[in-house]
């Protein structure tokens, strides 16, 4: 009875509006090109990276930054981390640059609409980020707020062609996601054909992804003409009142579980991979393990932990790293 009572208000909680009726996809859109920003290209040039991982941000503080980047830098010896943001004051972006030599700050030229959804904007500056470093040959992407390393990230990626994405708990699909988002966003912009073949797949959080060259090319060209193509910034700023927040900044994850459900996963060799742990849903004791403040995930030290915010036992010790450690030098 409490079972079905949860399901009920869960289903009166997702939004009956969707952003707009008239720009659902039937599938997801491989873009036959790319159209490059010249100016977004020369702000986001960083010459002489072959590894790279970025995250963006807008409207935090810098002190929300430095787990991610003090983590990064105490994890691995390789690569270089790279925080892009939109409106950050000159202090903020000192103090971000100033946590670790391989830790860098790039910042968006004005026309880049600062008004848009990071969620949303940064696939773009991601692809782009891709063109403007031919030298790059692994990319990764995450949120970075809630994100922390415990191991090498990118010696998860095998070659050019491979992408690795992170799984949420195997206790639910995309169509039995408790909150419903996950199957709102798929149908709202793509319709009940492809939410049937989505929504019986484990729920891949858009939070965290690494590949190489070729696949992060596609993976994030994709993303971003798909999200131009179907949340345009006039559907966005035009968003009904009736969609919550929490709901209207997610639809990119729609998108991303809709690709992976695509020819794109065909295309390129996809890992679904538990060392990408995301913490959402999942149980102290049957899903990981706190080890001397490290997460395990079947008995191997998780890579990264995503969304450690909502890891009722406060998550790893990595999202209390403050100092950098003696790693980061290159």
């Amino acid at each position: 009875m409490l079972r079905l009572v949860r399901l009920l208000a869960v289903a009166t909680a997702v939004p009956r509006d969707c952003p707009s009726k008239h720009l659902r996809h039937d599938a997801v859109e491989r873009p036959a090109t790319f159209a490059l920003d010249a100016r977004l290209v020369d702000a986001l040039r960083a010459p002489g990276v072959d590894l790279a991982w970025l995250g963006a941000v807008q409207g935090v503080r810098w002190q929300k930054v430095r787990p991610f980047a003090c983590s990064f830098l105490a994890a691995t010896t390789k690569g270089s981390l790279f925080v892009l943001v939109w409106n950050r004051t000159a202090t903020d972006l000192a103090q971000i640059a100033g946590l670790g030599d391989r830790v860098r700050v790039l910042r968006l030229p004005p026309s880049e609409d600062a008004s848009a959804l990071v969620q949303h904007a940064r696939y773009r500056a991601y692809a782009h980020f891709l063109a403007a470093n031919p030298d790059v040959k692994t990319l990764g992407v995450s949120d970075a707020t809630d994100f922390v390393f415990q191991r090498d990230p990118f010696a998860l990626v095998r070659d050019p062609r491979h992408l690795v994405v992170s799984d949420e708990s195997a206790r639910y699909t995309v169509a039995s996601e408790p909150s419903g988002g996950n199957r709102y966003w798929v149908r709202c912009i793509y319709g009940p054909p492809l939410r049937r073949v989505v929504g019986a797949r484990r729920v891949s959080c858009s939070g965290a992804t690494v590949g190489g060259r070729d696949a992060m090319r596609a993976y994030l060209e994709t993303m971003a003409s798909e999200l131009a193509a179907l949340l345009p910034p006039r559907v966005m700023h035009d968003m009904p009142r009736s969609i919550p927040f929490n709901f209207y900044r997610g639809f990119d994850q729609g998108v991303h579980n809709a690709l992976l459900a695509s020819a794109f996963a065909l295309a390129y060799n996809v890992t679904r991979s538990d060392l990408l742990f995301t913490g959402n849903g999942q149980r102290l004791g049957s899903d990981y393990e706190l080890r001397d403040g490290e997460v395990f995930v079947k008995g191997a030290k998780a890579t990264v932990v995503h969304q450690w915010n909502r890891m009722r036992d406060g998550g790893p010790a990595a999202a209390r790293c403050r100092r950098p450690s003696s790693k980061q030098s290159n």
